[in-house]
């Protein structure tokens, strides 16, 4: 019976709508997540002249939230008038009110329309309370001369007992795109970084960057960010006025910032049979100088100095989707530098233009590879 009855003194009171309150308790904050590497590796630069063919490299990858999905207030109003959209324009129209502020729903509505609207409102919000702890390790290691083409993953992962191993790039074309990093290694029967922290030692020296630990709302974005921020100046504007016989030269300038450390970005989404997908974008910077210029003439004191960094960039950004508590290890993120070693005789080894006989300059390579371990649990 489509009807809502109440007995009061032993009077039936029969109506055929009923109001009901919904409390969502969901933030009215609108999120905004943009992904955006790679770029023009030449700086927009081209040569080429007559019988020439001009020269460019731009490879980027670019992408972000869909602005009406986060539009999460919005959506609710446009799903209940859906489900409360009347057939019969004579009957008493079922109505909803919400207050964004407080984040609940009044409903008013008859009996089969509150049914239809609490299952909607119960899924809406087991979907939403889904959380996942997000236990990350980000770690660099000094390849020695053996591991000089990166790690050799097979050696680190053959011999260890630690449970199930599938890696490679199969399985992937359902999840992410051609196009983008697609190689992972899966890890499932222990739950520890420490074994694979001591597996990797073998393969050069081991430097943890960064150790967060994060608990993520499903489908919420999250960002960390550890390093050194520099400043430097970016921009000069010069502006001349003249007063009586003499000249006034003013200096605008405008300063930029850089982040000399790791940036990472986090999205995940959880269905109910406990997969999680993730969408990972770690950027790593390293500032190696502030590169001054000099702009302008000195005759005329009209010269200003800028300075321009100089950055170490590494960079990527996949999809992947796993299970609760399985490992993802993204690598391949190699690094080159060249050490410079001065050697010299101590006192003679000093002395002007005779000291060069008793010093020796080596060059010697190090590369690094940078490691990213992810390990999601589903909370609750």
């Amino acid at each position: 019976m489509n009807y809502f009855y109440t007995i009061e003194d032993n009077v039936l009171i029969i109506s055929a709508m009923d109001t009901k309150i919904y409390e969502i308790g969901q933030p009215s904050v609108i999120q905004d997540y943009q992904i955006n590497v790679g770029g023009d590796i030449l700086s927009g630069t081209s040569s080429g002249g007559e019988g020439q063919t001009a020269v460019s490299g731009d490879v980027s990858l670019r992408s972000g939230t869909d602005k009406d999905a986060y539009q999460f207030w919005n959506s609710i109003e446009q799903s209940l008038k859906t489900l409360l959209a009347s057939e019969d324009e004579k009957k008493t129209q079922s109505s909803f009110v919400i207050n964004r502020m407080a984040g609940t729903i009044m409903v008013t509505a008859s009996k089969t329309e509150l049914e239809t609207v609490d299952g909607y409102i119960r899924n809406l919000k087991n979907v939403f309370s889904r959380q996942v702890l997000i236990e990350a390790r980000i770690i660099e290691i000094q390849l020695s001369e053996s591991q000089q083409y990166g790690i050799d993953w097979t050696n680190v992962v053959s011999g260890l007992d630690i449970g199930d191993i599938t890696h490679g790039t199969s399985a992937f074309t359902n999840v992410v795109d051609n196009t983008g990093p697609n190689y992972r290694i899966n890890i499932t029967g222990n739950d520890n970084f420490d074994f694979l922290l001591r597996a990797l030692q073998d393969q050069g020296d081991v430097r943890t960057l960064s150790n967060p630990r994060i608990n993520i709302m499903n489908g919420q974005t999250s960002m960390l960010s550890v390093g050194r921020n520099t400043s430097f100046i970016s921009k000069v504007e010069t502006t001349t006025t003249t007063e009586g016989t003499s000249q006034v030269r003013t200096f605008t300038v405008e300063t930029s910032s850089i982040l000399s450390g790791i940036m990472f970005g986090l999205v995940p989404y959880i269905n109910k049979e406990g997969e999680i997908t993730i969408t990972i974008t770690p950027i790593v910077t390293n500032l190696v100088e502030l590169e001054a210029k000099t702009i302008g003439s000195t005759e005329d004191s009209s010269a200003v100095e800028i300075k321009l960094p100089v950055v170490d960039l590494r960079e990527m950004t996949t999809t992947v989707r796993v299970m609760d508590g399985q490992m993802i290890i993204i690598g391949g993120l190699i690094d080159k530098k060249e050490i410079v070693r001065e050697k010299k005789v101590p006192l003679l080894g000093d002395i002007p233009l005779l000291g060069h006989a008793f010093r020796s300059v080596s060059t010697s390579e190090e590369k690094t590879e940078l490691v990213i371990i992810l390990m999601p649990k589903i909370v609750g």
